[in-house]
């Protein structure tokens, strides 16, 4: 994948119009419309443009029309992509969450500097989001019927409502922007330990029930016995 340098800032890309021509515009990320989906399902065909951004410095432009995070459910990597225009320069667009690394769900390709990550933050190799300075993921959309690019939280970044997160992403899992399908072993954990509680005490219920039972019926035979020897 590649990526370009550009001279916008998060406002100048949120201030793009978006294009619906059939060969689209040299400032969009792919060279024909592509086929897209809102969070709520809706589906339609424009230009696409993908750009990731920081509030205070210049954005870059990935060169494809796919998300970099489209698919990672629960292996997450983030890896080099080379600038377009000078191919010695390579950078990791796409950092981890701290929880999501550390509950192994998450990695990069290795970076030796801040200056490998855009995030601007290389902790032990490993490209993690900067809390003080997010990604922010700029996408084509649609509102109220109108096509715009807007600019939301990247991927793994720290939030606090869906309406933050981009690239289709939720907030979700310790208010971090994640593919709705991703999972956390201590979440799953949360989640099963009750069902297995109920489900113990239920097969004990169960047991109980036809212990009771067999013991009534017993109770009953041989209460029938002793009446048959009575009568005898």
């Amino acid at each position: 994948m590649y990526y370009l340098e550009t001279n916008y800032t998060i406002t100048d890309v949120e201030n793009i119009k978006v294009k619906t021509n059939y060969v689209c515009p040299d400032d969009s990320s792919s060279e024909s419309p592509s086929y897209l989906t809102t969070k709520t399902g809706e589906e339609f065909t424009v230009c696409k443009y993908n750009y990731y951004c920081h509030k205070n410095s210049y954005c870059i432009k990935s060169l494809s029309q796919y998300s970099l995070a489209k698919d990672y459910i629960n292996n997450f990597y983030g890896s080099y992509i080379i600038n377009k225009e000078n191919p010695t320069k390579k950078m990791i667009i796409l950092s981890c969450n701290k929880k999501t690394f550390k509950n192994k769900i998450c990695t990069t390709d290795s970076c030796d500097s801040n200056s490998d990550c855009f995030s601007d933050n290389c902790v032990d190799g490993v490209c993690m989001i900067n809390p003080d300075d997010p990604v922010y993921v700029c996408g084509t959309t649609k509102e109220n019927s109108q096509f715009k690019v807007k600019c939301l939280l990247n991927y793994q970044e720290n939030c606090k409502s869906d309406e933050e997160c981009g690239d289709n992403t939720f907030c979700r899992l310790g208010n971090i922007c994640l593919d709705k399908r991703t999972t956390i072993d201590h979440d799953l954990k949360k989640y099963l330990i009750p069902v297995v509680i109920l489900i113990i005490i239920s097969l004990i219920i169960f047991v109980l029930y036809q212990i009771e039972k067999n013991n009534i019926k017993e109770k009953k035979n041989k209460k029938g016995k002793n009446n048959l020897n009575e009568i005898n």
